[in-house]
C-alpha cells in the first residue's frame, strides 16, 4: 500500500464518523472488496451473517503488489459516513461527509466466478415475496458464491454490501440504516473477489423496485356515521384506489379484507354483528405492503339481536381476499389508576475512558434526583467512548444510574463501538453491545431474559395509563428496521396489542432533526413513523444529536397534522458535549444547542406537558399541554 494511501485511510478511521459498530467495520468497509473502475482492494474476513470479522492486517491478507493506486477514468467509490457519529475530536464539528476515495489494485478474472444475487424473499413485502417489489428501504440481499469469497453488493454504481459467503457458499448482505435505498428502481449487482484480489465480472443484473409511500386512506360511505341498526346486519362500504387491500376494522380488531375494484369500490357485509356500539374503520394496504391511516371510524349502534358472534358474507365475485378471524377482544393494556406519571429523558449522557471536554452528566444527573420521577428514559449513547461494562459501572453508575430501579433504556451507537485502532478507546471493545446490556440487564432485554450481548433490543411497557415503546434504531444489530423487518413486525403487532389512548416511543437515531443528522435518518426511520402515525401515538423522543428541539406534530411524509400527527423531541442534553445545529428542519419549533438538561414529562391519563429542565446556572426552557389522539 503506498504510503500515502495509507495515511488517508487510517486517518479517516481517526476523525470520521463511527458507525453503530465503530471502527472495526469502518476500517472493513474502506478496505475490503471495492470496485473503481477496473480495480479492487480487499482486506481482511467477514463473518457468513454479514458482519466483518476480527481486524487484521492487509499485508497478512494480499501481497504489497494487490494494492496500487488507480488512475484513468474510472470509477471513483466513496463509502458513505455517517453524520455525528463522529471520533472524540470531531464531536464539535461539522456534519460528516462522504469518506475519502478508495482506489486499490486488482483485476479482472474469468476464472473468479461470478456470485448470483437476489432479495431475500423476507424483505420483499407486499403482495408476493418473489415480485421483487417492497415497502422494505433497506432490504437484505442473499445469493450464492464459491465459499469464502469475499462479496461485494452494489445498487448501481454505489457500494451497499460487504461479505463473505460461508463454508456452504451462501452470503447475504443488508445496508445500514445510513443507506437506506430511495423510492423507484435499482438494479443491483454483485461481485466476488478471491483472495489474490481479483474480482468476477458482475452478477446478473436483477431489479427491484422500492415504494415506502402509503396509499391514501379509504373512504367509508356506510355505514352513515353515527348511523342505528337492528338484525344484527351491517355493510361496511366506501371507495379508495384501484387494486388495493381493504382492512375493515371494528375497532383494533380486524374483521376482514377486501380488494378494491377496478373504480375503487369495496364492500362487506356482516352478519350475526352483536348488539351495541360498534366502530368500523378501514385501512388501504397497496401491493408493496404499505398501509395508510384508518382515522376513519364510523360508529353504529346495534339493537339486541339473538345472534351471539359477527360472521362474515362470502366475499363478493372478483375478491381475492379470503376472510380474516374477527380476532380476539383487545388485551388488557395494564394502565393504573394514577393520576399521572412523571419521566425524565435524555440522551448522549456520560462520558467515559477517553472522553473529552466539560461532561456534565453528574449536573443532569442532580436534576433527576432532585425531580424523583416515577420513570427515567435514556435514550441512548448513555454511556461513551464505547459503553463498556466498566464505564457504565464508573461514569453512568453514580450519576444517571442512581435512579437505576426506575430506568427503562434504550441503545444508542456508541453502546456498539469497537475499532482495530490501538490508541482508540474503543480498541478491541467486543461486539454486540455487552457492557450495556450486562449493566441494565432484563431491564434492557424484558423480551429475551439474561441476554447480555446482540439482544435485540427493543420492547414495551405500561405505566398509569401510557403504553410506552422502546425501539432499537442501530437497526443493523436488530434485524433491521423497514417495512417486513422483524422489528417493525413486532412494532406493528405491539400497538394492535395494546390500544390505549396516549402512547409514547423512543430510540436513539433522529427521524426529523436540525442537527448533524441532518436527513440521513428520514427514510431508515419511516416504517416506524408510518406504523406510529397510523397507531394514534402521541410522542416520539430521540437522542443522537447533541442539542434540545421541539418538532411539531408531523404525518409519515413530514407534514403537519395537528390532529393526528406524532411530535417529536430531540434530547440529546445528557452531559456528554453541545454540537451546532446545521439546516433548520421544517415545522421545527424551539431548538437550543447549549443548554445541558432533562425534559420532564408529566403523563396523564388523556393528556402530557413537557417542560425541559436545565442544569444550574443556566436558563433555557420549553414547556407545553397537549391532549392525546
Amino acid at each position: 500500500m503506498h504510503s500515502f494511501q495509507a495515511q488517508r485511510i487510517f486517518g479517516a478511521l481517526k476523525t470520521r464518523a463511527r458507525r453503530g459498530i465503530g471502527y472495526r467495520r469502518l476500517l472493513s468497509l474502506l478496505l475490503l472488496p471495492v470496485l473503481v473502475g477496473s480495480s479492487f482492494a480487499i482486506l481482511g474476513p467477514a463473518s457468513a451473517e454479514g458482519q466483518i470479522g476480527p481486524a487484521v492486517s492487509p499485508k497478512d491478507v494480499l501481497p504489497a503488489a494487490a494494492f496500487q493506486q488507480a488512475g484513468g477514468s474510472g470509477l471513483d467509490l466513496r463509502l458513505a459516513a455517517c453524520p455525528n457519529e463522529s471520533a472524540e475530536s470531531d464531536e464539535q464539528g461539522s456534519a460528516q461527509t462522504q469518506g475519502p476515495v478508495v482506489k486499490a489494485g486488482g483485476s479482472l478474472s474469468a476464472s473468479v466466478a461470478p456470485p448470483t444475487v437476489r432479495l431475500a424473499p423476507a424483505s420483499d413485502t407486499g403482495v408476493s415475496n418473489q415480485d421483487r417489489l417492497t415497502g422494505n428501504n433497506m432490504p437484505s440481499f442473499e445469493g450464492s458464491a464459491v465459499a469464502g469469497r469475499q462479496i461485494a453488493v452494489f445498487d448501481g454504481s454505489k457500494l451497499i454490501g460487504l461479505t463473505t459467503a460461508d463454508a456452504h457458499g451462501y452470503w447475504t448482505s443488508a445496508p445500514d440504516p445510513c443507506s437506506a435505498l430511495a423510492d423507484g428502481e435499482h438494479a443491483i449487482t454483485a461481485r466476488a473477489v478471491d483472495q489474490a484480489g481479483n474480482y468476477s465480472a458482475p452478477s446478473a443484473v436483477p431489479t427491484l423496485t422500492i415504494d415506502t409511500d402509503p396509499p391514501a386512506m379509504p373512504v367509508i360511505t356506510a355505514p352513515a356515521r353515527d348511523g342505528r341498526a337492528s338484525g344484527g346486519r351491517v355493510t361496511v362500504a366506501g371507495t379508495a384506489a384501484p387494486g388495493m387491500t381493504i382492512k375493515v376494522m371494528d375497532g383494533r380488531s380486524v374483521i376482514s379484507t377486501r380488494r378494491s375494484d377496478g373504480n375503487g369500490t369495496w364492500s362487506l357485509t356482516l352478519n350475526g354483528v352483536a348488539a351495541g356500539k360498534h366502530a368500523y374503520r378501514a385501512s388501504a394496504v397497496d401491493d408493496a405492503g404499505n398501509e395508510s391511516p384508518a382515522f376513519n371510524t364510523t360508529t353504529l349502534q346495534m339493537a339486541a339481536s339473538n345472534a351471539p358472534q359477527a360472521t362474515v358474507s362470502p366475499a363478493q365475485p372478483g375478491s381475492n381476499a379470503a376472510p380474516l378471524s374477527a380476532g380476539a377482544a383487545a388485551q388488557s393494556t395494564g394502565a393504573t389508576t394514577s393520576p399521572s406519571i412523571v419521566a425524565m429523558t435524555g440522551g448522549d449522557i456520560a462520558c467515559g475512558t477517553g472522553s473529552t471536554g466539560n461532561c456534565q452528566q453528574m449536573a443532569t444527573a442532580n436534576l433527576l434526583v432532585s425531580a424523583n420521577p416515577d420513570i427515567v428514559l435514556p435514550l441512548g449513547d448513555n454511556e461513551y467512548e464505547c459503553g463498556s461494562l466498566a464505564d457504565f459501572n464508573n461514569y453512568y453508575g453514580p450519576s444517571w444510574g442512581q435512579l437505576f430501579s426506575r430506568t427503562h433504556p434504550a441503545v444508542g451507537n456508541h453502546e456498539y463501538q469497537t475499532s482495530s485502532t490501538s490508541t482508540d478507546p474503543c480498541f478491541n471493545a467486543p461486539a454486540g453491545a455487552p457492557g450495556y446490556f450486562t449493566y441494565f440487564g432484563n431491564r434492557a432485554t424484558p423480551n429475551q431474559p439474561g441476554c447480555t450481548a446482540g439482544c435485540t433490543g427493543y420492547y414495551s411497557y405500561d405505566v398509569g395509563a401510557w403504553h410506552i415503546i422502546v425501539l432499537n434504531s442501530v437497526c443493523g444489530q436488530a434485524g433491521g428496521c423497514g417495512l417486513g423487518s422483524p422489528q417493525e413486525t413486532w412494532l406493528k403487532n405491539d400497538l394492535a396489542a395494546h390500544p390505549t389512548a396516549c402512547t409514547l416511543a423512543y430510540w436513539h437515531y433522529p427521524r426529523f432533526t436540525s442537527g448533524l443528522s441532518g436527513t440521513v435518518f428520514l427514510s431508515s426511520m419511516k416504517a416506524f413513523w408510518q406504523d406510529l402515525y397510523n397507531g394514534g401515538v402521541e410522542i416520539v423522543l430521540n437522542g443522537h444529536d447533541h442539542d434540545y428541539e421541539r418538532i411539531a406534530r408531523l404525518d409519515v411524509n413530514g407534514n403537519p397534522d395537528p390532529t393526528n400527527g406524532v411530535r417529536e423531541f430531540v434530547v440529546g442534553t445528557g452531559g456528554k458535549s453541545h454540537q451546532p445545529f446545521v439546516t433548520i428542519a421544517a415545522n421545527s419549533e424551539v431548538r437550543n444547542s447549549d443548554t445541558f438538561g432533562a425534559l420532564k414529562l408529566t403523563l396523564k391519563a388523556t393528556s402530557y406537558s413537557w417542560q425541559f429542565v436545565p442544569v444550574a446556572g443556566n436558563t433555557f426552557t420549553d414547556a407545553g399541554t397537549e391532549a392525546c389522539h
